[in-house]
């Protein structure tokens, strides 16, 4: 029997972590994400159709908007730099999308999130147990009054399929400690044909919290 692989991209939604490979013929099959493999895929979820919700205080779900790169239009409240924070506390988690099983590692990621932010705009995103080919994920931000916006993305490909994952966000510099909402977007897709027969397989995820986070 012969085999030859081909990749098929699931292409990432909106904010996303990664999993393993179950193989069904002709029709896609969602599996749940393995610690190390993370992707975006389909469409950017809707926030009114978001999953299960499980928070430590109420929390508004994230509504950042895209940034540009590197542009900073006030400095005054982010001057030291560079500069790395991580979540001291999880005020908030919501799962938008994605299998109600994967929410203990998902709602991880949140409390192990760390941003590390440059003079020149740009940062670096990275949180526990994800593909260390994907993540760290590179992007820009820009600081506007007390606000910090902020998005970036990253991803990975290889013989048997691809994987994206996307963040977006903001940072209240006028809150003490700093308070982080962001949205983490992730997919994979994974594609075979043996003997002219089509195999598949795809997972998708979108998930985000409210924190706290600390210099450090």
């Amino acid at each position: 029997m012969k085999g030859r692989f081909v990749s098929m991209t699931v292409g990432c939604l909106v904010l996303a972590a990664c999993g393993g490979t179950s193989r069904a013929p002709v029709a896609a099959t969602t599996r749940p994400p393995v610690a190390d493999s993370s992707a975006p895929s389909a469409s950017h979820p809707s926030p009114s159709s978001a999953g299960p919700t499980v928070e430590d205080s109420p929390a508004s779900s994230p509504e950042p908007s895209d940034t540009g790169a590197g542009d900073r239009s006030s400095t005054a409240p982010f001057d030291d730099l560079p500069a790395t924070y991580r979540v001291s506390r999880v005020a908030g988690f919501t799962q938008y999308q994605g299998n109600p099983a994967w929410i203990p590692s998902e709602r991880s990621r949140v409390a192990n999130a760390v941003w590390e932010f440059d003079r020149d705009g740009t940062f670096a995103f990275t949180t526990s147990n994800v593909r260390t080919d994907l993540f760290p994920l590179h992007g820009t931000y820009r600081v506007e009054g007390t606000t910090l916006s902020f998005s970036a993305h990253g991803a990975a490909a290889n013989a048997g399929g691809s994987a994206h994952a996307e963040l977006i966000g903001t940072m209240d510099l006028s809150a003490d400690p700093h308070v982080v909402r962001f949205r983490l977007i992730t997919g994979s897709g994974y594609g075979a044909v043996v003997d002219d027969q089509r195999f598949a397989s795809a997972t998708a995820a979108a998930y985000g919290g409210t924190v706290a986070v600390t210099a450090g």
